[in-house]
């Protein structure tokens, strides 16, 4: 982001395009939160193939927390670079202690972009169903970023 000093003295955002806060980063994903659209959203990378069970939860209770603190309504999860495979009993897990929560919360919609791997594709999926089968909200898989964005109203 761009800031740029005003006559005032204060520092301003310069880049319209982009109102998010960084709320973590780490090696497997970085995760944003827009107060003003009421959005989350995640972007994982590569490296998530190599994540213990335990930082993948340590993750998901973040991105909940963040939903919780912020009243976030709208989620966009960018999983075209993820490579870790969510086994079914994390599936379940991630239904009950994050999903729930979350959509109790106040999470409304949830646009996901997958990628393009077959293998990561089909147990992604098997994720997603999980979510949808155990939530009440609206769940979109996407293909690509413009098409999420334009279902979620950014």
């Amino acid at each position: 982001m761009m800031k740029q000093k005003q006559s005032n003295g204060y520092l301003v955002n310069k880049n319209p395009v982009r109102h998010m806060d960084t709320i973590l980063k780490n090696q497997y994903v970085t995760i944003y939160i827009d107060r003003t659209k009421l959005l989350i959203n995640d972007v994982w990378n590569t490296t998530s193939a190599v994540m213990s069970s335990d930082d993948f939860k340590d993750i998901l209770y973040t991105w909940k927390n963040c939903i919780i603190e912020n009243r976030l309504n709208k989620a966009l999860i960018d999983a075209r670079k993820m490579a870790y495979l969510v086994a079914p009993e994390m599936q379940t897990w991630i239904a009950e202690n994050i999903n729930e929560p979350a959509q109790k919360a106040g999470l409304r919609q949830v646009a996901t972009i997958l990628p393009s791997g077959v293998f990561e594709k089909v147990a992604l999926t098997q994720t997603m169903k999980e979510f949808q089968q155990n939530q009440s909200f609206q769940r979109q898989v996407f293909a690509n970023e413009l098409l999420a964005k334009d279902w979620l109203q950014l």
